[in-house]
C-alpha cells in the first residue's frame, strides 16, 4: 500500500485509475497464463472484474489456487479499508486536477440516457463506514466517499442522478440505528443535498403528506441577493418552497408498529427493528440537519417567504409545534429542540 500511495503522490491520479475495472472500459485478456503464477492469477482476477468495488469485497483477494468467492453481503473486507482509502484520495486527486472525476462516474452501471441512477455498492460501502461509528478512520471514509458521489450529482451534465442519490440515501437512512444516523449526518458539508435528502425522509416516513401527492418536489427557488455568494452548482437540488418546508417541520413522526413477532401492522417482517423511540428520534434528528442546512443556504437573506417566516415567528411556532415528540425521552426531545432553535436563531446572524 505505501507503493501505491507513492505512486498515487507523483503521478497523474487518471493514468493509475486507467488500470481499474470498471463498467466503462474492459481489461480482460484471455491471452493472460496465470498456471502456476501467484501474481499472475490476482492480476488476472482483477482485469477480470467489472468495478472497484468487487476488488476490496471478502474473499476477493484469497490465497493462489482457492475458488474465488465474491461475498456481496458484507461489501469491504476487513484489510481492504486501505484499498478504499486509496481509491478515494485516487477519486479526489483526479476530481481536484479536473473538476470531476470521470472514473468514479465509470464505477457506476451506465444509462441509455441521462445521468447514472444506480448506486447501491458505493452508497452501501459508505454505510458500512458509518455503522462504525466508533472507528474516526472508517467514518472519514464513508464521509469522503458520499461527498465524491455528492459532486457527480453537481457535474454539468449531470453524472449522477441527485433525486435517486437522495432518496436511496433517505431509504437507507431509514433502517439505521439513532448512531448511525447522526454519524452520517455530522459527515455532511452539502447545505443543498442536505435539504433534499431531509425533506424526502421526512415526508416518506413522517405525517405529512404535501411531498408524497407530488413526484415533483420542486415548487420554488429562493430569490438571489447579489450580496450573497452562492455556489451555481447547489442547483442540481431545487428547494421547496417555504411553506412546504414549515408543513414538514410541524409534522410528526410515523412510526412503524411492531408486534411481538417483529412484525408490522400488515404482517410483513421488518428487515431491522427499530423501536418507535428511535423512528422519532431520528424524525427529530433530521428536523434539526434540515434547520441547518436552511441557515447554511441562507435562505432567510435570499428569499423574501423565508423572511417572512421568520420575522413573524411562523418558522420557530411550526419548529416547537413539530418538536412534540411524545415517544422520544424527554432528554433526548429537549437536546433537538435547543439545537433546533439554535439554528433558527442563528438566521438573524447569517
Amino acid at each position: 500500500m505505501d507503493l501505491l500511495f507513492y505512486l498515487l503522490s507523483t503521478n497523474q491520479a487518471s493514468d493509475l485509475l486507467n488500470a481499474i475495472p470498471s463498467y466503462d472500459r474492459t481489461l480482460r485478456d484471455d491471452s493472460m497464463d496465470s498456471s502456476g503464477n501467484s501474481l499472475g492469477y490476482h492480476a488476472a482476477r482483477i482485469s477480470s472484474a467489472k468495478h472497484c468495488w468487487e476488488i476490496i469485497s471478502p474473499g476477493f483477494a484469497q490465497s493462489y489456487g482457492k475458488d474465488a468467492i465474491y461475498n456481496n453481503t458484507q461489501l469491504v473486507a476487513e484489510h481492504a479499508w486501505s484499498v478504499l482509502e486509496w481509491l478515494i484520495l485516487a477519486f479526489e486527486k483526479e476530481q481536484s486536477l479536473c473538476g470531476k472525476s470521470p472514473s468514479l462516474a465509470s464505477q457506476l452501471p451506465p444509462c441509455s440516457t441521462g445521468p447514472r441512477t444506480m448506486m447501491d455498492i458505493p452508497l452501501g460501502i459508505a454505510f458500512v463506514a458509518f455503522d462504525w461509528f466508533l472507528d474516526l478512520r472508517k467514518l472519514t471514509i464513508g464521509g469522503r466517499l458520499i461527498a465524491l458521489m455528492i459532486s457527480l450529482t453537481k457535474e454539468t451534465p449531470p453524472a449522477l442522478s441527485a433525486e435517486r442519490l437522495a432518496s436511496e440515501t433517505a431509504r437507507r437512512l431509514r433502517a439505521k440505528s439513532s448512531q448511525t444516523v447522526s454519524a452520517f449526518l455530522s459527515a455532511l458539508n452539502e447545505p443543498s443535498f442536505e435539504m433534499a435528502l431531509c425533506c424526502i425522509y421526512l415526508s416518506q416516513y413522517g405525517q405529512c403528506t404535501i411531498m408524497q401527492s407530488s413526484s415533483n418536489t420542486s415548487v420554488s427557488k429562493p430569490r438571489e441577493d447579489t450580496t450573497i455568494s452562492h455556489n451555481k452548482k447547489s442547483n442540481a437540488y431545487t428547494i421547496p418552497s417555504a411553506d412546504t418546508i414549515l408543513a414538514i417541520l410541524r409534522s410528526d413522526a410515523s412510526i412503524e408498529e411492531l408486534d411481538d413477532n417483529g412484525e408490522d401492522d400488515e404482517g410483513s417482517e421488518s428487515i431491522l427493528i427499530i423501536s418507535a423511540e428511535e423512528q422519532a428520534l431520528k424524525h427529530a434528528m433530521m428536523k434539526v440537519q434540515l434547520l441547518k442546512a436552511i441557515s447554511q443556504l441562507k435562505l432567510v437573506d435570499t428569499d423574501i417567504s423565508w423572511k417572512k417566516a421568520f420575522t413573524n415567528g411562523q418558522l420557530r411556532e411550526n419548529v416547537l409545534l413539530g418538536m412534540r415528540y411524545e415517544r422520544v425521552s424527554d432528554e433526548a426531545r429537549t437536546a433537538a429542540l435547543c439545537a433546533a432553535l439554535a439554528h433558527v436563531d442563528s438566521f438573524c446572524k447569517s
